[in-house]
């Protein structure tokens, strides 16, 4: 790759990785796994860092969600839905309570 392409494939990424565009991360992941492994990046890192940003611009326009449609959102498992609940509650990027009985989060 030249450096042109390279610095427009990488600067791609980034954009995918921060808007949460987890879509286009995994079509990324799956159309240069050479660049991945060229820099050495942590692709479960890159698609967390993801999940969590993906997640907290959902939270922004919902007041209370199920598990199972967080899940669907982010792209992930019901209980790997939690998981990011509680990692994303933990950075403080958003606020809200856990009902794990109903499997349900909201926002406060």
């Amino acid at each position: 790759w030249n450096s042109g392409i390279m610095t427009s494939l990488l600067y791609e990424l980034l954009n995918f990785v921060n808007n949460g565009d987890l879509t286009h991360l995994d079509t990324f992941f799956e159309n240069h796994a050479d660049i991945i492994n060229q820099y050495d990046l942590d692709g479960k890192m890159l698609k967390e860092h993801s999940c969590l940003l993906a997640l907290t611009k959902l939270c922004s326009g919902c007041q209370q969600m199920t598990y199972s449609d967080i899940a669907k959102a982010i792209q992930v498992t019901p209980a790997e839905a939690e998981m990011m609940l509680v990692l994303a509650i933990q950075y403080g990027l958003i606020e809200g309570k856990i009902d794990q009985i109903k499997e349900e989060f909201t926002v406060t």
